[in-house]
């Protein structure tokens, strides 16, 4: 009897540390690849692939994988593609995207294993991976209306302003006065419209044609 009640401690106490273990066993995760981090600017309208890695220190394999992004165009659900390897060293898994309604988003994937345990990014659930999707059109509309205000209307209101605070001034330089400050401006206005789309080189090609304006402007007699 007295074996019978021994036995039947241990294979408790057994149950019991088993069902610790799983208790402390750490959840999925969903993080962004090394290297690959996911854009805060999209161009709208632009197919993407957007791609997390999956990691279970339990090897189970991810089995329902969502990407839920909102915006004022609505709420869209995209399926991912589960990639090849082992959950607990990681699993890429890719969602493509078609488009971006243009406009600021806020999004979070969701990845369920064989388990039933799901892992969320951003891992928070009031937390959400934002971002915007940019309209080059709508952007090179707005350039060009930059254009004209800074290469035509600005250089005319200093020429004006100048002639009359000094009617006995040089028109040449006033009017050359207001063609650097508008040349300058539209420079300013093309590095902040496509600096997140065109990234370093917006600077580069900004100064280059900022300076070439200039060299005529300033040459000119």
């Amino acid at each position: 009897m007295k074996r019978l009640i021994t036995l039947t401690a241990l294979l408790a106490a057994v149950l019991g540390m088993g069902g610790t273990t799983a208790a402390l066993a750490a959840p999925p995760t969903l993080t962004e690849p090394p290297g690959a981090a996911l854009k805060g600017v999209y161009r709208a309208g632009q197919s993407y692939t957007l791609t997390l890695v999956f990691k279970d220190p339990d090897g189970d394999r991810p089995r329902r994988v969502k990407f839920i992004d909102q915006s004022d165009a609505g709420n869209v659900e995209v399926d991912g593609r589960i990639g090849p390897g082992d959950p607990q060293t990681g699993v890429n898994i890719d969602w493509n995207v078609r488009g971006f309604a243009p406009g600021g988003h806020r999004a979070y994937f969701a990845v369920t294993g064989t388990d039933g345990n799901t892992a969320r990014y951003p891992p928070d659930p009031n937390e959400f991976y934002t971002f915007a999707a940019e309209n080059l059109v709508t952007k090179w509309v707005i350039m060009g209306a930059g254009l004209l205000v800074g290469l035509l209307f600005l250089p005319f209101l200093v020429y004006v302003l100048a002639r009359s605070m000094n009617r006995r001034g040089d028109p040449s330089r006033a009017a050359r006065m207001g063609l650097l400050l508008g040349i300058l401006a539209c420079c300013a206005l093309f590095i902040y419209l496509f600096a997140s789309t065109y990234g370093p080189l917006t600077y580069v090609m900004g100064g280059i044609a900022a300076l070439a304006l200039l060299i005529v402007v300033l040459t000119r007699r």
